[in-house]
């Protein structure tokens, strides 16, 4: 999250905000909204995924049906949609673009229904390989995050490819994504596409990427 703020022309969320207040204060409510809701949905540091993104000029239909689903983001959310994100390669945005559709949801967010987290970002391979050591399920970390996964209206899987899933690992995953799919509430995957990988996820999670929307960037890595 971002600490130490100057409020005012330097507020990190004016350029969002969109003069939603008129005066522009440390008591902003919109601004502690957004802190609230930021600092606690596991992205230690959101200002890099605030860049702008522009497409390659065989991206554009893919950029388009994205911002389609940005610009409508709260129904998106409110049906439980799931959305999977994949590419060729590396570093073409694929994170970006999910923390973007996060963080456009808390923006549209009423006041009101922000007094509890309300989307979480995992590194699926960070995240698998700690759920690894039994010592772990015992921790305050992984009750707050298992209360998260269950409870919070988004979650990012992120990098879901980027680790061979042993049986535990593929166990332990579905049961996280199956929770989250029968109580209807919103999953944007994302990863480099492979093509073994049912080898890599299994047949079962590989299903699940595909139980909603599907993006798939063909752009090198920029």
């Amino acid at each position: 999250m971002i600490n130490n703020i100057n409020y005012g022309i330097e507020c990190w969320y004016r350029n969002t905000c969109r003069g939603k207040s008129d005066n522009c204060r440390k008591s902003c409510i919109y601004y502690k909204k957004m802190n609230f809701l930021l600092g606690n949905c596991g992205v230690s540091d959101v200002s890099p995924y605030l860049i702008d993104l522009v497409p390659k000029k065989n991206e554009i239909d893919k950029y388009k049906e994205w911002s389609k689903i940005k610009n409508n983001i709260l129904d998106f959310v409110k049906n439980g949609n799931n959305l999977f994100i994949s590419s060729e390669y590396h570093r073409v945005g694929k994170t970006t673009m999910s923390v973007k559709l996060m963080y456009k949801y808390f923006d549209e967010l009423p006041i009101g229904d922000s007094i509890v987290p309300k989307g979480y970002f995992i590194n699926v391979p960070e995240f698998l390989l700690k759920l690894r050591s039994f010592d772990y399920w015992n921790t305050d970390e992984f009750r707050e995050i298992n209360e998260l996964i269950k409870n919070t209206d988004i979650v990012i899987w992120d990098n879901i490819t980027g680790i061979k899933l042993n049986i535990k690992d593929k166990e332990h995953l579905l049961s996280f994504i199956d929770c989250r799919i029968q109580k209807v509430k919103t999953n944007i995957f994302n990863g480099k596409l492979d093509d073994k990988l049912e080898d890599i996820l299994g047949k079962e999670i590989t299903q699940k990427l595909y139980c909603g929307r599907h993006i798939h960037l063909t752009g090198i890595s920029r």
